[in-house]
């Protein structure tokens, strides 16, 4: 059974939802939709595209559009990233190589995408949060961070400069 994630009224901040030509840096929590930020369920249900990988939790996708682009770019351990393989989590040669990805969200902001990456826990620990802000940030991309981020992981306190 499918459940879908909704907000409740009021409960997202205002002019919350995803601009054309950004790329936000999603965090999906510690592993149960229902302990997402209001941010972030907000920016999933307005984005364009959404490219994830496969620590998200199950269900997190359940509020974007119907017409949103949900795109896997996950890693599989033991996995070679396959350039241009045709993506799904769950079958060999799946990995999407960080270039690729990198790249892949450059293009979508830059078609005037409102773009959501959704990565399983936050983004900045044990993630490539920042390997993706500097790559997008250099692309001249604006790429924004989840407002809910932890003050040690903001700029100038070891994590990227991203807004």
């Amino acid at each position: 059974m499918t459940r879908r994630v909704r907000l409740l009224s009021g409960m997202a901040p205002q002019g919350a939802n995803a601009r054309a030509g950004v790329v936000y840096l999603v965090g999906a929590g510690p592993g149960d939709p229902g302990l997402m930020t209001a941010r972030s369920l907000e920016l999933i249900a307005s984005a364009d595209a959404i490219y994830y990988d496969r620590l998200i939790p199950p269900g997190a996708l359940d509020g974007a559009r119907p017409d949103a682009d949900l795109v896997y770019v996950g890693k599989t351990p033991g996995d070679v990233p396959q350039v241009g393989y045709p993506y799904g989590p769950g079958k060999r040669g799946t990995s999407v190589a960080q270039g690729e990805t990198n790249g892949r969200l450059v293009e979508a902001a830059r078609a005037g995408r409102s773009v959501v990456r959704l990565k399983g826990g936050d983004p900045f620990v044990f993630g490539r949060g920042g390997e993706e802000g500097e790559a997008l940030r250099e692309a001249g991309i604006d790429a924004r961070r989840d407002e809910q981020m932890p003050r040690s992981m903001r700029r100038g306190e070891g994590g990227p400069s991203l807004r």
